[in-house]
């Protein structure tokens, strides 16, 4: 089964290594940088997974979706009154869930953006 569809990553054994290390590492700062307030060691480990499993493009997706979920998840949780802002939302669920869209449609949602921004993303 080819999970490339075809596409190359830049440096097909580099991507997943510098996605890893780029994503994981800026996890790591902010996890150190908040001493664990804005991100755990969890976020940490997952995102260099992500890394390895995606490569760059499809993990910039990933966090894309799970950024976006888990503000919006939050913003509602929020005006219906279940959390404040001051309550932690864990963001593991949500990473794993832009993990899997991006490993399943990831090329597709990129080959269709790019498109759209006459880019090619792969």
């Amino acid at each position: 089964m080819d999970l490339n569809h075809g596409h190359s990553d830049i440096g097909s054994f580099a991507s997943p290594g510098m996605a890893a290390i780029g994503f994981g590492g800026v996890f790591y700062l902010l996890a150190a940088v908040s001493k664990g307030r804005w991100m755990g060691g969890g976020d940490v480990k997952l995102a260099f997974v992500m890394g390895l499993l995606l490569g760059l493009q499809r993990t910039a997706l990933a966090m894309f979706i799970a950024f976006v979920a888990a503000a919006i998840i939050g913003i509602a949780l929020i005006g219906l009154k279940r959390k404040s802002r001051h309550d932690l939302i864990p963001f593991g669920p949500f990473l794993i869930g832009g993990t899997a869209i991006a490993y399943l449609f990831g090329f597709s949602i990129l080959t269709w953006y790019g498109a759209q921004l006459g880019l090619n993303l792969l």
